[in-house]
């Protein structure tokens, strides 16, 4: 004895959407398809946006108050300046004025196009070897191209240390 698909056996009742998906035709199907792939990966997406910090937050005191060393005494004597690129949010040059011996810190970079200033003590200026802007030891434009004066920090020396305040002066 065979058993066909006409038989009582095989015949359950089917509930009417389930119907309503076998008759559908090819449009709403792939509709069907993009919304169930789009719901499916909707997880995903919103963990990926997600501003979860993998670390905790400590309770640091805030850089901007503190003062953040650059470099030692026998650096700045032995090269005449002090290069520091992660002290601050800009590069920061630290020397000696060589008048007063006073130490002073600006930032390394142009304000006109973003080069680094060269230190000229005998002319006692910060020279833009890339277009010729000048500026004063306090980082004031002692000539053009550049308009802005470069930003001065605070600085001082801590024992063998040479610290800056990473917030500008000016």
């Amino acid at each position: 004895m065979s058993l066909n698909v006409y038989d009582t056996y095989y015949l359950l009742p089917v509930p009417h959407n389930l119907l309503s998906l076998i008759n559908m035709d090819r449009r709403t199907f792939l509709t069907w398809v993009g919304v169930g792939t789009l719901a499916s990966s909707l997880p995903a997406v919103i963990v990926a946006c997600s501003t979860q910090e993998s670390e905790p937050q400590t309770s640091t005191p805030s850089p901007e108050n503190e003062f953040v060393e650059v470099g030692n005494v026998e650096e700045l004597d032995i090269r005449g300046f002090i290069l520091n690129k992660d002290a601050a949010a800009q590069p920061v040059l630290v020397f000696r004025n060589p008048n007063t011996s006073e130490l002073i810190a600006v930032t390394s970079r142009c304000t006109h196009q973003g080069c680094d200033v060269d230190l000229d003590t005998e002319a006692q200026l910060l020279v833009c070897p890339c277009h010729g802007s000048k500026f004063t030891f306090d980082g004031s434009v002692f000539s053009k191209p550049a308009t802005k004066p470069l930003a001065s920090y605070e600085v001082k020396q801590q024992g063998n240390s040479i610290v800056v305040k990473v917030i500008p002066i000016s």
